[in-house]
């Protein structure tokens, strides 16, 4: 009986061997040593994971949202450690600041009790009292026509940004709509509440005063506006011509060519004579019609020399433009 008793034994024993050992290679470590080792390391490994958990806990709670915390994210990345010790530094000395001046402020607040303690039995207490009384409820009053006027502002400014942004004359929404396409988007043009001036925008919502502009960019957008109004008297009667001259010398390559474009298009609608005695503007037109595929459009080019008008030899297409 006791022989089988330790057969048994040292069956299991050999079977729990084995299972160590499979335990061992599958954690690919030689022996007991190197498995505490391995016990070791994945104990810091869960604790790093942990504290991981709990400073993105942490992170997106001071951020806020997902966004702000990929932003904060990548400031933190971008910030070297010497430089938020430094910060840690400085804000230690401010909280120190404070709590000094905090703890004046006790000392302040005891002597104003001990100085109303001293007022109570002071027969002019009444008087004082009658007179703060009277200064709350005028400052009360202050305030509350204070608060009147800050709304009052507040909606008069929503409402005169409101109709400068949304209810401009038809001659201006016209104009923007040019000086949007000579400017690639880069501005947008408004008028004031009062319709007495007008003044660009950029893509950043910074408006851009007229002593601001450059002489090509005020040539465009009294260009702009010129042909609104054209469009608009269009409308309303027969379409004009449209009489323009060296217009295209102070803009730059870019609002050439776009300027270019929109003349094309305009003349579908009004003849226009383009003078100019740059021979660069014959280039100008016809890269626009190549460029934006407006070779229907029909344009004939002439020569003014010592009073005697010829047709050019480059000429795009046989009509008048």
């Amino acid at each position: 009986q006791k022989k089988l008793e330790e057969k048994i034994i040292e069956e299991q024993l050999v079977l729990k061997r084995r299972e160590l050992s499979d335990l061992y290679n599958m954690i690919m470590v030689k022996d007991e040593e190197n498995y505490r080792h391995f016990a070791d390391a994945h104990e810091k490994w869960l604790i790093a994971q942990k504290e991981i958990i709990e400073t993105n806990e942490s992170l997106q709670l001071i951020a806020g949202n997902p966004e702000k915390l990929n932003s904060l994210i990548k400031e933190l990345q971008e910030t070297h450690i010497s430089q938020l010790q430094e910060e840690k530094k400085s804000l230690e000395h401010e909280l120190n600041v404070l709590i000094q001046k905090i703890g004046q402020d006790e000392q302040e607040k005891g002597a104003i009790i001990e100085r109303m303690t001293s007022l109570e039995n002071n027969q002019t207490l009444g008087e004082l009292l009658f007179e703060e009384r009277f200064n709350r409820e005028k400052l009360h009053s202050n305030l509350k026509r204070w608060a009147t006027l800050v709304l009052v502002r507040h909606f008069l400014k929503q409402t005169q940004n409101s109709y400068e942004q949304n209810r401009q004359p038809r001659v201006i929404q016209e104009a923007q709509q040019f000086i949007q396409q000579i400017t690639n988007h880069r501005y947008h043009l408004f008028s004031s509440l009062d319709n007495q001036t007008i003044y660009l925008e950029e893509q950043n919502h910074l408006r851009k005063k007229e002593n601001e502009w450059s002489s090509g960019l005020a040539d465009q957008v009294y260009l702009s506006i010129r042909f609104g109004l054209a469009l608009e008297f269009g409308r309303i009667n027969e379409p004009l011509p449209i009489l323009l001259d060296d217009i295209l010398v102070n803009f730059d390559p870019s609002r050439q060519i776009a300027t270019a474009k929109i003349i094309l298009q305009l003349s579908e609608e009004n003849q226009i004579f383009l003078f100019s005695c740059h021979p660069e503007t014959i280039n100008i037109i016809q890269r626009a019609k190549t460029l934006y595929n407006l070779e229907h459009i029909p344009v004939v080019f002439y020569h003014i020399k010592d009073g005697v008008i010829t047709v050019a030899s480059n000429n795009l297409l046989g009509t008048e433009l």
